[in-house]
């Protein structure tokens, strides 16, 4: 925030993921209340022998805590957490890309 108090805001950064893979998640979805955030999480290895995959992930804004929603080692392209709060998300986790609840 700037000195006189304006401009508030919470910035988050994913340090764990490894953003260098062909399947890089620029996506995220921000909760009903807006207290909480899910995304993609790239983990894995893209090397020669490494296989790069995404986990859902969700992280409170408030305490800072994150917690792993899927544990699939397959890709995720997209989440989105609708009004209801439920989270869904598009995952090859059947072999072709198709939508997933978590």
């Amino acid at each position: 925030m700037k000195q006189d108090g304006t401009d508030r805001r919470l910035e988050f950064r994913d340090t764990l993921g490894a953003w260098k893979s062909r399947y890089e998640t620029v996506s995220l979805s921000i909760s009903p209340d807006g207290k909480s955030v899910a995304w993609p999480r790239t983990l894995g290895d893209e090397g020669m022998a490494g296989h790069s995959y995404q986990e859902l992930m969700v992280h409170d804004l408030g305490t800072g805590r994150g917690r792993q929603l899927t544990f699939n080692k397959k890709n995720i392209n997209e989440v989105c957490w609708t009004r209801n709060n439920q989270i869904i998300f598009s995952s090859d986790i059947a072999g072709n890309f198709n939508l997933c609840c978590g």
